[in-house]
């Protein structure tokens, strides 16, 4: 009897508790861009590329911060949402606001989240730089 609940709990993991994405989903793959386009002292504009699977809805987020010597950092973030994937590479730019500090052109650190559609998830982190259009 143990060995049957044991083989039943097994199961149940398996089909309900298993996160990852089904096969056929595309893992997104993001690759964050290292030019960053000042729009306004409170707005940049960072481009994320990504791939998912054709025709799911597609979320990103990116989150970046910069030093500011003698001050405190600038952090901000922005998301863009319901992008319909077409299964291949593709672009996404992101309008990140910052909630504390000003945007300056130079250096900072960037992470850029992807979602697709009903499980696939992907990130990417590094140095961006900061410039004009």
């Amino acid at each position: 009897m143990t060995w049957l609940r044991v083989v039943a709990l097994g199961f149940l993991v398996l089909v309900f508790g298993n996160p990852s994405p089904s096969p056929a989903d595309t893992i997104p793959n993001p690759q964050l861009h290292h030019q960053a386009t000042l729009v306004t002292t409170l707005q940049i504009m960072v481009g994320v590329d990504f791939v998912c699977q054709e025709g799911t809805t597609t979320s990103v987020f990116a989150q970046a911060s910069q030093p500011n010597a003698g001050l405190p950092d600038t952090n901000g973030s922005g998301f863009t949402f319901d992008l319909l994937a077409t299964g291949q590479r593709q672009t996404a730019a992101v309008l990140v606001t910052a909630f504390s500090g000003v945007w300056s052109i130079g250096d900072a650190t960037a992470t850029a989240s992807v979602f697709c559609g009903g499980g696939a998830f992907g990130r990417d982190s590094g140095k961006i730089v900061i410039d004009l259009p």
